[in-house]
């Protein structure tokens, strides 16, 4: 019976115990397995951060060894990133584009020509934003130069499209503009001022002009940054004239009852009749003496002007060119200054040198030879001009 019973109570394992044990041994191996893949994980991040950091570090060199970098108007900053790639100066264009867009600076990179110097991409992103100075240009103006000579030369020092200082000097402009003429001159022909004035209230159809600048730009060597425009070299040589123009000067010439304009007109002829300051002061004494006798001033450079040449002997039909600025068929001034005078001949207009001379003529070697009758003249013209 007792070993019945025993037989009945022995000990016996039960199945469902083995197939927990099972699963906990998978579920360890899964744990380990898991522990592993993350570990693994882990260093995988840790080596990716590394080298990202590493990357970025890398990329966030500039290499610019003193090298000129341009960037044009409207470029993107891919585009930027794009040409500083290319050229060497840095690594990555994405770290450049990433760095730009985190410092909100998109559309602040700004055009010009830069040297780009070894460093970081924030000190490279800090010169585009800032911008540089454009460089500094001479331009010498000569004296007897006209609006269109100025032109000419602006053309070919790659400041201006062809006739765009012309256009900005013309009497059309000048009916235009509201801002050109500089606060402060007032010794430019008075029809000028009117018409700016009148543009001012809105009516300057009002006031029909027959003048330019011509005359008032005063020759010199000037300046200028590379992208200075045709009005900031316009108002500088009418800022010059008016300090060249001294006071002393604008007094003299109207207490001998001239005006400004007739000043420089006067000036303007002596400029492109004679070459030095003695003979200029003498043919100024020679024209106003003229002027009040009622005789033709016949100053080829008046006609020249007109025809837009420089031809030293007029042909007969040429001095019969209907012109205002013609001296040949008109009496007393030109209507207008016919260039651009320097100081020599502003003060030959003012101080003109009493002499007893009533003609002259300019030999191609540039010498002034003077007469005092037209019979005297005429032989000193088949004497020097044949």
């Amino acid at each position: 019976m007792m070993d019945r019973f025993k037989k009945q109570n022995t000990f016996a394992p039960n199945p469902s115990w083995a197939g927990i044990s099972k699963i906990n041994k998978v579920e360890n191996v899964k744990y380990k397995h898991s522990l592993l893949v993350l570990k693994i994980g882990a260093g995988v991040f840790v080596l990716s951060v590394i080298f990202l950091f590493f990357a970025v570090q890398q990329g966030m060199l500039v290499h610019g060894g003193g090298k000129p970098f341009i960037i044009q108007e409207g470029e993107s900053v891919a585009v930027i990133a794009q040409h500083l790639k290319e050229r060497g100066a840095i690594s990555s264009e994405t770290v450049f584009k990433a760095f730009v867009l985190a410092q909100r600076v998109q559309g602040k990179l700004k055009s010009g020509e830069y040297i780009l110097k070894n460093g970081d991409l924030p000190m490279l992103i800090g010169l585009f934003t800032q911008g540089v100075k454009p460089r500094e240009v001479s331009l010498t103006f000569l004296e007897g130069w006209t609006i269109d000579d100025i032109d000419a030369y602006l053309l070919q020092k790659g400041f201006i499209k062809p006739g765009a200082f012309s256009l900005l000097a013309s009497k059309e402009y000048l009916r235009r503009s509201k801002a050109l003429i500089p606060d402060g001159i007032y010794d430019l022909p008075d029809i000028i001022i009117e018409e700016q004035r009148a543009v001012k209230r809105g009516d300057a159809d009002s006031v029909p002009s027959a003048y330019s600048l011509e005359g008032y730009l005063f020759p010199d060597t000037y300046r200028f940054f590379a992208d200075a425009t045709p009005e900031t070299i316009i108002k500088k040589m009418l800022f010059t004239f008016d300090k060249k123009f001294t006071q002393e000067m604008k007094s003299a010439a109207t207490s001998g009852g001239k005006s400004i304009e007739e000043v420089v007109v006067m000036a303007s002829l002596l400029e492109k009749e004679v070459r030095a300051y003695e003979d200029k002061a003498k043919v100024s004494d020679i024209f106003w003496r003229r002027i009040e006798k009622g005789m033709p001033l016949q100053a080829d450079a008046t006609v020249n002007y007109v025809i837009k040449g420089n031809n030293p002997s007029l042909t007969l039909e040429q001095t019969r060119i209907d012109s205002r600025y013609n001296t040949y068929k008109y009496t007393g001034l030109p209507v207008g200054p016919i260039a651009n005078p320097g100081i020599d001949s502003l003060k030959a207009a003012i101080y003109p040198e009493p002499n007893k001379f009533w003609y002259y003529l300019s030999s191609p070697d540039g010498t002034t030879i003077f007469s005092k009758t037209l019979d005297e003249h005429n032989i000193n013209k088949q004497k020097y001009l044949k």
